[in-house]
């Protein structure tokens, strides 16, 4: 039975679907992982660019939150005096690649639908994770 004590007790500390809601309800975590997986490597302004209306503090936060969380890995390179970070899906980001495709046919099939959304079906949206960058232009 699911006691007031239980529900308070839990927290996403310690629940991994509420864990994982945390992190993936954050606003502009799911373009991130899109233009990460659409384009490997994808440098920081290169996504800043390709967000459009996202401030570079929230993208640094974002893209900190998820390297934390082992989804992202930034890779640092330092020519002539510069340096270039590059970020790629982990093994982990490429697994929840895959659940958030399936998430997606979920909403689909539900027909959940946010009311700010372009598309009228998401089973025939050309943004699928990972096809099509999100952000077009």
């Amino acid at each position: 039975m699911l006691t007031k004590e239980k529900v308070r007790r839990m927290t996403a500390k310690n629940c991994a679907v509420l864990e994982c809601a945390d992190l993936l309800g954050k606003k502009w975590t799911y373009p991130i992982l899109d233009g990460v997986a659409f384009q490997p490597g994808i440098r920081y302004n290169q996504l800043l660019r390709t967000l459009e209306t996202i401030s570079p503090k929230v993208l640094a936060m974002r893209l900190e939150e998820l390297e934390q969380a082992g989804i992202l890995k930034n890779i640092v390179q330092k020519k002539n005096n510069a340096k270039t970070s590059k970020y790629f899906l982990t093994p982990q980001g490429k697994d929840l690649q895959q659940a958030l495709k399936t998430l997606k046919k979920w909403g689909a099939r539900w027909n959940l639908v946010s009311p700010t959304c372009p598309h009228e079906n998401c089973a025939t949206c050309k943004l699928e994770f990972a096809t099509q960058p999100m952000i077009q232009k």
